[in-house]
């Protein structure tokens, strides 16, 4: 005989109410990001790479501790923390940071974060928490820039009374979300400017494998059913055990445009090659109106057409990281031309790829499917499987945000195989880890 619906609802809400009693409170997430990492371990390799990361951890961990929070996991060069006090958690964004701002301003590689925060009731366990916040606060925090704190109204009401300089910035849609939230920024320094967040997501961030999916969900229902079998064989009386959950989260988003250089670090042309230099180096500094007055002067100094491909690419590149679609796209389109031009099919690929990441920023999810198809044939036709990689996932991103996530997850499966053959570790991090 099947258990009656009735005594498995009174069940149901028994258990909800421990988890509730238990598990549950007000906590405020803090998620963190590096910006510009992963062109960081590209450009310097994965020692370095790692060196920059342990420099930062190093510098921000200490700050989380001395705030009263709780550093509940890194994932890659990202930290999420947990506070139970808003006020804790905000000032704890303000000294990190501080502390970086300070740190940059005698160092080589400078390191440039952006952070988010958002205060609700999520379930705490000892060494993690779950919960629609941690999904709200991760959300936030993909929307800042370099430099920049982001807050919710939630975070932003628990703060109030604190003597903070917050700027109001309207409302805003998160994936997940059916109602745009607001979002308030916190001016952490003297003159700062507010600056306007921006929609596009910032990591690339994968799934696991459909192989891996079907066994965690056998796993699942295996547990479900013994957790069943438990709960409803006959027992004596006594208190209601406590069971731990620990849920799958998923998210996924689109990768940053792809830099392209094309033989300017090796220029012959020792000019060219300096100012490009130079501009890379204000690049990476995110000092991107520097960045692009160099480029532009390295395209005065007679550099050849494959050569001003990739500076019409990387002077797009700057002006999209400034939020100017208009102009980012201007320079993409002139460097389509001249790689068709020249027939630099790698070149082409990235430009391709980059106007269909604007589109994908601006909500036009068709315009960026075709440009990011046009940019699928070009990568396979060379074998260029690096590029496939990073096509594939943003093919799948973009059928994730209309939700046609099983179409979605073919293109993440196919990512996946790739990073794994070439032996993408940073990759393969990040899809292991950024889960949630």
């Amino acid at each position: 005989m099947p258990v009656p619906i009735e005594e498995l609802l009174r069940k149901r809400n028994e258990i909800d109410e421990v988890i509730r009693k238990d598990y549950s409170q007000q906590v405020t997430i803090i998620f963190t990001d590096i910006v510009g990492s992963t062109g960081y371990f590209a450009a310097k390799g994965d020692t370095a790479g790692r060196a920059m990361v342990q420099r930062h951890n190093d510098l921000l961990f200490p700050i989380i501790k001395e705030e009263h929070g709780q550093i509940i996991k890194t994932i890659g060069d990202a930290i999420m923390a947990g506070f139970d006090e808003a006020g804790d958690g905000v000032r704890a964004a303000i000294r990190m940071q501080e502390r970086l701002a300070e740190h940059n301003q005698g160092a080589d590689d400078k390191i440039h974060i952006r952070i988010g925060l958002h205060t609700g009731r999520a379930i705490k366990e000892p060494t993690d928490i779950y919960g629609d916040t941690v999904n709200t606060a991760a959300r936030i925090e993909a929307l800042a820039d370099g430099g920049q704190i982001l807050i919710s109204k939630a975070t932003a009401k628990e703060v109030e009374k604190e003597r903070l300089n917050l700027h109001f910035h309207g409302n805003y849609p998160l994936k997940g979300l059916k109602e745009k939230i607001p979002i308030y920024e916190v001016l952490w320094s003297e003159g700062q400017e507010p600056k306007k967040p921006s929609p596009k997501a910032r990591r690339r961030i994968k799934i696991p494998s459909l192989k891996m999916t079907i066994v965690v969900g056998a796993i699942f229902l295996l547990g479900l059913m013994v957790a069943i079998k438990f709960i409803f064989q006959p027992q004596e009386t006594g208190p209601l055990k406590k069971i731990e959950v620990s849920p799958l989260r998923v998210s996924a988003e689109f990768y940053p445009p792809m830099d392209y250089y094309d033989g300017l670090p090796e220029s012959p042309n020792l000019k060219v090659k300096e100012a490009f230099e130079k501009g890379q180096k204000y690049k990476q500094e995110y000092r991107f109106d520097e960045a692009i007055e160099e480029f532009k002067r390295c395209l005065k100094l007679k550099p050849t057409d494959e050569e001003k491909g990739a500076l019409f690419i990387l002077i797009g590149n700057c002006f999209y990281s400034k939020s100017k679609y208009k102009e980012a796209f201007s320079w993409y389109n002139k460097g389509m031309n001249i790689t068709k031009k020249t027939g630099d099919q790698i070149g082409l690929a990235t430009t391709y790829s980059s106007i269909g990441l604007i589109h994908y920023t601006q909500g036009n999810y068709q315009e960026a499917l075709k440009w990011s198809e046009k940019s699928r044939k070009i990568f396979e036709e060379i074998g260029d499987r690096a590029g496939l990689a990073t096509t594939y996932n943003n093919i799948g991103e973009i059928h994730h945000a209309r939700g046609n996530y099983q179409e979605a997850l073919k293109w993440y499966e196919k990512d996946l195989k790739i990073s794994e053959e070439i032996g993408d570790q940073a990759g393969l991090a990040t899809t292991y880890n950024n889960i949630g």
